[in-house]
């Protein structure tokens, strides 16, 4: 209910009130109190309900946390300045200090364009109206590491690495540093600054690793604390049918049961005789229980009507397989593998070949032999590359599965040169790009946590809860719908564990003062993407502010006072 209409009936009730009773009575000035009387009510009611008057929209400078003093003395002193939280503006009157950018939005609705200088908006003030101008000056650019990309959880076992990207740091060196001050891994970074360091995930468990960064001088710039969860995770379950022996197929089961994985496999030796290790069955059981299964186009050829049909709807079914090519393709082969969606067709390429670099690590020196085949490329991914470029491998889905075929020979003399690290690296990339999906789909964690700053977590349950490293707990409230999110503010830096029924899911929260050139260099990225043109809007009608208002209606009722005064007949 509006209470301005009662509130203006009880105003001009009280005025004809007092007109009447002036006329009424005695005394000087009467027409002059009249018009006192009704020039303060009238200011009285502008006071209750100050009016609005049309403004043209306006500029305003926002300065934000990473601002220089230089900036701030630089700006136009006429313009509307605006000073978030973090901004050291001393005693200047001419800044208005604001909480947050939304409540100078509130203040100013005239504003029309913003001239964002510092380091840019934080996550709160992003969510700004529509048609409004942005312009981001940054300030000093971030010394530091500013991109990182580490995961979160790999399974044991597993290679990973810490990549990212130096500024304003000439000839770094990164190392990477276990709880015990050990170096794993060190690498220099590139002249454009980008750097990564592959690790192994050898044990299950939380580990905790420090990525300190060294100038040329071997002064420590920076450190970074990077949290891992190494989880236990199932053996692949693979399976290797082949129409003739090879060294290639020797070296490749080898490096399958060295990596732990539960290996079937069945290779014919001559007509009616083969090579058999818990034979796998190419029935519709055997294959739903196996996640890859490596076959060549002369298994192929041999496979029964029955055992293709059963392999075709396991591959829907999410069954991973890698086609080996180690001769001439026969015609029904090809014709089957082009409905797999991998249609091969004979090249002139070059059988030599050498792999491609891998970051941060020296050339291979030793050469290999691909069959000269080509593979459609748009409908299928790369799975690995020649030193040139040309492809050694390509992947496609079909149904929920996911099919490659495969054109290099002999793999397996990286292992007798002295690359094993490469050539475990080489098919465990293999492997992990086609095998069956597995695991249980859980909650979308924050990529990367902070103490007091917002972080979002999803696909969680009402009962979701945080607890840290003390013991403490705190539940989570998130929204109703389909795909629930909650936010959190982390109190405490460490490890922190996501509990949701009875599934436990850890997160590492970075204190407040770790990786700020990080932190700044996400920010000034997600601030650059706001800026936009101003949209032609209209005027603003802007409330007039009440303090004026209250002015003048305080000296008109000073005013009347003294006049009812003098007035009065003297007793």
């Amino acid at each position: 209910m509006n209470p301005l209409p009662i509130v203006a009936g009880i105003l001009v009730v009280a005025t004809l009130a007092g007109l009447w009773r002036t006329l009424r009575r005695d005394g000087r000035w009467r027409a002059w109190r009249c018009i006192g009387q009704l020039l303060a009510a009238g200011a009285l009611w502008l006071l209750l309900s100050p009016p609005s008057l049309p403004q043209a929209r306006v500029s305003a400078i926002v300065l934000t946390p990473g601002v220089d003093d230089a900036a701030i003395a630089a700006r136009p002193q006429d313009t509307l300045t605006l000073a978030l939280p973090g901004v050291a503006v001393g005693e200047d009157r001419s800044i208005e200090r604001v909480p947050d950018l939304g409540t100078g939005l509130r203040r100013h609705p005239q504003i029309g364009e913003l001239r964002i200088l510092g380091d840019g908006l934080d996550a709160r003030d992003r969510d700004l109206p529509e048609g409004i101008g942005i312009v981001f000056e940054p300030g000093a650019p971030p010394v530091g590491v500013v991109a990182l990309e580490a995961p979160a959880s790999v399974e044991a076992g597993a290679h990973w690495a810490i990549r990212g990207r130096l500024a304003g740091v000439d000839k770094a060196t990164l190392e990477v540093r276990d709880p015990g001050d050990a170096v794993l891994a060190m690498t220099t970074a590139a002249e454009d600054g980008q750097f990564a360091l592959p690790m192994v995930a050898k044990f299950a468990g939380q580990q905790d690793f420090r990525l300190r960064v060294l100038d040329a001088d071997a002064t420590v710039i920076e450190e970074i604390p990077v949290a891992l969860f190494v989880r236990e995770g199932d053996s692949l379950r693979s399976a290797i049918v082949a129409g003739a022996a090879d060294a290639e197929l020797k070296y490749l089961r080898r490096w399958a049961l060295d990596s732990g994985q539960r290996l079937s496999s069945r290779i014919a030796l001559s007509r009616g005789i083969a090579q058999r290790q818990q034979a796998p069955e190419l029935d519709a059981a055997s294959l739903a229980a196996t996640d890859l299964l490596v076959i060549d186009e002369r298994a192929w050829a041999g496979l029964s009507t029955r055992e293709k049909s059963a392999l075709m709807t396991a591959i829907d079914g999410g069954l991973g397989v890698l086609l080996r090519v180690t001769g001439p393709l026969p015609a029904s082969v090809a014709a089957d593998w082009a409905r797999l969606g991998l249609a091969l067709e004979s090249s002139d390429r070059d059988r030599s070949v050498e792999l491609a670099r891998l970051p941060q690590a020296g050339p291979s020196q030793t050469s290999l032999t691909r069959w000269p085949m080509s593979v459609d490329g748009a409908r299928s991914a790369t799975l690995a590359l020649a030193a040139d470029g040309s492809d050694l491998g390509r992947w496609t889905t079909h149904g929920q599965g996911r099919v490659g075929v495969w054109l290099l020979l002999d793999s397996y003399r990286l292992q007798l040169s002295g690359e094993s690290a490469r050539y475990g690296t080489l098919w465990s990339d293999v492997f992990s790009t086609l095998a069956r999906a597995g695991g249980v789909a859980g909650p979308e964690l924050p990529d990367r946590a902070r103490v007091d700053r917002r972080s979002v977590i999803c696909a969680i349950s009402s009962t979701a809860r945080i607890k840290d490293a003390e013991g403490g707990e705190i539940g989570l409230l998130p929204e109703a719908g389909e795909h629930p999110c909650a936010a959190w503010w982390p109190k405490r830096p460490g490890w922190h564990t996501l509990i949701d029924g009875d599934a436990r899911w850890p997160i590492f929260v970075l204190a407040a003062d770790q990786g700020r050139a990080l932190l700044r260099s996400e920010i000034r990225e997600a601030t650059t993407g706001l800026v936009r043109q101003a949209a032609p809007l209209p005027d603003v009608d802007v409330t007039v502010p009440r303090g004026p208002l209250f002015l003048i209606w305080l000296l008109l009722a000073s005013g009347l006072w003294w006049l009812e005064r003098r007035a009065a007949p003297m007793r």
